[in-house]
């Protein structure tokens, strides 16, 4: 796994009750974000990855050189990617 070496995981909460309220919300989380980017290692923790719409690009970077190794082992054992309602891995080619 990559990221595990940081001391500390940041995880800003955004939470809101009204519709209307969603761009400002989601204005500030990912400036919020955008913010602590230049004192962050790099490394992702896909127990809290938001909305995921980083999509591929979040799965890959948090796992890092264990993607590919992963994606065989996901062709093997679930082919048709049943289990993919998550940070998903796709099955390798």
């Amino acid at each position: 796994m990559t990221g595990r070496s940081s001391r500390y995981l940041v995880n800003p909460e955004a939470n809101w009750e009204l519709p209307e309220d969603d761009d400002a919300n989601v204005a500030w989380a990912r400036e919020c974000l955008a913010a602590l980017e230049p004192h962050a290692s790099g490394g992702l923790y896909l127990n809290v990855p938001g909305l995921l719409e980083e999509g591929d690009k979040l799965v890959r970077a948090s796992l890092g050189s264990s993607y590919p190794r992963l994606a065989k082992l996901k062709a093997r054992l679930d082919p048709d990617n049943v289990f993919r309602r998550n940070a998903n891995v796709q099955p390798a080619p």
